[in-house]
Formats: C-alpha cells, structure tokens, sequence
C-alpha cells in the first residue's frame, strides 16, 4: 500500500546532504522538496533531471520525472531543451511506473508551459 508522506521545505544545503545520501526515500523527499520549494528555477530542474537517469532506482526516477511536472506547475516554465529529451525517454520506459510519471508530468508540461506545449506538438504532430 502507497503511504503519502508530506513534503517539507528544505534548504539547499538539506537537499544537497540529503541527495548525497543516495537512501531512496530521502533522495525522493529531497528531489521534490527542490521542485516545489526551491526558488532557483535551474538548480531545481538540474536535481531532477540528473536523477531521472538510470543509474537511480525506479522510484527516485519517476518522482525525478514527476518533479519536472511540478516545476512546469509552479513556475510556468521548463528548460525545454533540456527536459523534452528527458521527458520522451521516460515515456518509452519499459518500467510502467516511470512512463506513467511521465504522461502525468506531460501533461503538466503542456498544460503550465506554453512553449513546451507548442514545442511539443510541433514534434508530435500527426501528418
């Protein structure tokens, strides 16, 4: 069974130590604490971007990808460059849980982000 667990605000040093830690639920709690918390829109896009990678375990990748929704969410905005490539490796995930992150997160993208939006469509668009 999922248990929710609120997300509290951390400093930056908090969240670099609890990142450093690389104990799954810590790095989790500390990946979205930067997405919904941090003020630097580029600092809080580089935590999840750099744990969407493989090398992370499968829940720490899919919060790191659902922190991207949440960084479109409230701040309207996404390195595009940079999260789009992210975003569609995550959606041809074999893992369910990360491609499932991912078109949540999409949705957000496009929802909150008008140049991800319009990016996005332009490369998706059907013929």
């Amino acid at each position: 069974m999922l248990k929710y667990n609120e997300v509290t605000e951390m400093s930056p040093t908090q969240i670099e130590s609890e990142l450093a830690t690389r104990i799954p639920h810590r790095v989790i709690n500390a990946v979205l604490s930067a997405s919904m918390f941090e003020r630097d829109l580029d600092w809080a896009q580089d935590i999840a971007i750099g744990h969407a990678d493989e090398d992370n375990p499968a829940e720490v990748r899919a919060i790191a990808i659902q922190a991207l929704g949440h960084i479109a969410r409230i701040y309207g905005a996404v390195d595009v460059e940079r999260v789009l490539p992210v975003l569609e490796k995550a959606l041809a995930d074999k893992d369910r849980r990360i491609a499932a992150q991912a078109e949540t997160a999409l949705d957000d993208l496009r929802q909150f982000d008008p140049e991800f939006r319009v990016r996005w469509d332009q490369l998706h668009a059907l013929p």
